[in-house]
């Protein structure tokens, strides 16, 4: 009996290396271990206090915006809130905004120590990665503008300065 192929992933998705996070102390000593996005010390009161009022839903789906932390924010800055675009952490933000706008043969350039999931989504959409050259570890805007031509779709750094 034959059976059909199995369905393979995009040969860019195959190419991709899995991100290996260290899983090691969250806390050691004095030092706080912030590069897995973990609160090494536990959610503040006032978070645990609003779960307990508020309430969770788990049994809802989230919105996909969340309309009222946009509105809070277009207030807080003077924005219009259609402009806003609020995710579920950088990577699902990066990865949406890529998926939308790349279309194979653009490029985007990004810093370089910049997030692994631009490189990754990059690549998905079958775009190539450009990387700006940091300078003493921390992103050159002159280097990320100096790498932007005709085919740049995207510019991402990846700090928060």
């Amino acid at each position: 009996m034959m059976h059909p192929p199995k369905p393979q992933p995009k040969a860019a998705i195959r190419s991709l290396l899995s991100y290996r996070p260290s899983f090691g102390e969250a806390k050691q000593g004095r030092l706080i271990r912030l590069s897995a996005n973990e609160g090494a010390l536990g959610a503040s009161p006032h978070v645990q206090k609003a779960l307990q009022n508020d309430g969770m839903a788990p049994h809802r789906y989230p919105e996909v915006q969340d309309q009222h932390l946009n509105a809070a924010i277009a207030e807080r800055y003077g924005l219009d809130s259609s402009r806003i675009l609020s995710s579920n952490g950088s990577d699902e933000l990066i990865s949406l905004i890529t998926m939308a706008y790349l279309e194979p043969g653009d490029e985007v350039v990004m810093s370089q120590y910049a997030f692994l999931v631009i490189p990754q989504a990059t690549r998905i959409a079958g775009g190539t990665v450009v990387k700006a050259d940091d300078v003493d570890m921390v992103t050159s805007v002159d280097n990320l503008l100096a790498a932007v031509n005709d085919k740049t779709k995207n510019c991402i750094s990846g700090e928060s300065q």
